[in-house]
């Protein structure tokens, strides 16, 4: 009738402590350890007894239960690799973005962390300007390496404080030129709706990032491109570049561009000019009503893709040319590679003088895009893309493919 003394030991009820070491899991396998003090047959008295089910692998009042019930410390004393309670009483590696401490995986995703792929994974997990550095090694950028540049008022032209979110640097070229000189904020975030001028980038070391928010927008409306790279890698993301009397965006010999879901739009002397000798890795991209430019004697409106400095990089894909007042993608070298294009209405033609594959042309129709540029379901660049070649998103941010294959053009279509 005493349940703290339930075995019979020498002709006298005693607890389980006095019993044989497996008695308790001889009398019943749903109570198998013994508690020393109070003498009963319980599930457990350790963790070690609740091996079985990951749902049910902590000791807790001596029943067998999941995480939930343990200290709060429990996962990750137990297991540095999965250190915080999940649903279910699981351990798991993460359930919100604050438990992802590695710089390079700061997302949570489905109880793991992950680099970030998308800027709107860093404004969830909050902090920083965000920006997701996908380009690099897939952190989530932070104040501490941002240059902010926003023309409103109480920004700065120069100074000391000048540069953060609360005082903005006032001009684009301000911004980028403390950034190309700095060693530890090598990120430029461009605010807008309101416009800038231009910026020239001249980086001796590393790469440079410039990404635009709120539409920043560059509208030189004067002389001289919006966007030049003189030397070094410079990784620019988001900024629409227009109505320069010259050309959008110019890369001379030597300096590296890698542009990724941008616009560039009525500028006089074409969008875009490789110089050869430079680098260029450019998607996502739409050109639209630029030119006639020109290199030496080769007109170009939408694109001109000098030959590519040695080692490269020297890369076109996934970009929409449309409306160009020349031919619309030229290239210096026969054999410079260009795919995944949507190219339409040019005064001239399409493409001259690249190697161009997976890609829609004007020959082929109307492409069937909306205002912005994004592509309807009847689009003839569905599923038309490079089967292996393209990049993981597309001018919105979402990734390819969608469908069975992934489009040409800067815009994913989704079903």
């Amino acid at each position: 009738g005493d349940a703290s003394k339930p075995f019979c030991v020498g002709n006298a009820c005693e607890s389980c402590a006095k019993a044989a070491a497996d008695a308790c899991m001889k009398k019943s396998a749903a109570a198998p350890a013994c508690e020393a003090g109070s003498g009963k047959c319980v599930a457990c008295t350790g963790d070690s007894q609740c091996t079985a089910d990951v749902a049910k692998s902590f000791c807790v009042a001596n029943v067998c239960g999941g995480c939930q019930g343990a200290a709060a410390d429990g996962c990750s004393k137990r297991n540095a690799a999965v250190p915080v309670c999940g649903t279910g009483g699981v351990c798991v590696e993460c359930t919100t973005h604050a438990d992802c401490k590695a710089a390079g995986k700061p997302i949570c995703d489905t109880n793991k962390c992950v680099p970030c792929v998308r800027d709107e994974q860093c404004v969830a997990r909050g902090g920083g300007p965000g920006v997701c550095m996908s380009h690099q090694d897939g952190r989530c950028a932070s104040d501490g390496e941002t240059i902010y540049v926003e023309n409103k008022a109480g920004c700065a032209m120069s100074g000391a404080a000048a540069g953060t979110a609360a005082m903005p640097y006032c001009r684009a070229e301000d911004g980028v030129n403390q950034a190309a000189l700095s060693t530890s904020k090598r990120v430029v975030v461009m605010r807008g709706p309101t416009a800038f001028i231009s910026f020239t980038a001249n980086v001796a070391s590393g790469q440079l990032t410039v990404v635009g928010q709120n539409g920043a927008t560059l509208a030189p409306g004067g002389a001289g491109p919006g966007v030049r790279v003189v030397a070094g890698d410079v990784y620019v993301r988001g900024l629409t570049i227009r109505n320069s009397e010259d050309t959008g965006v110019v890369v001379d010999a030597g300096g590296i561009l890698r542009m990724n879901r941008c616009i560039v739009k009525d500028n006089m002397k074409g969008g875009l000019l490789v110089n050869p000798g430079a680098g260029f890795d450019v998607a996502n991209t739409v050109f639209d009503g630029n030119g006639p430019g020109n290199l030496g004697p080769i007109s170009f409106g939408g694109a001109l893709l000098g030959t590519a400095r040695l080692g490269g990089p020297g890369r076109f894909r996934n970009n929409t040319v449309v409306n160009s007042r020349s031919l619309g993608v030229v290239c210096e070298k026969a054999t410079q590679p260009v795919s995944a294009l949507l190219l339409y209405n040019p005064t001239q033609i399409d493409a001259g003088n690249c190697t161009l594959t997976s890609s829609k042309q004007t020959t082929d129709g109307d492409p069937k895009l909306t205002a912005d540029y994004h592509l309807t379901a009847t689009s003839p660049c569905r599923n038309a893309g490079d089967p292996t070649d393209f990049p993981a998103d597309d001018i919105d941010g979402d990734p390819r493919p969608q469908e069975t294959r992934s489009d040409c053009g800067a815009d994913e279509w989704k079903p």
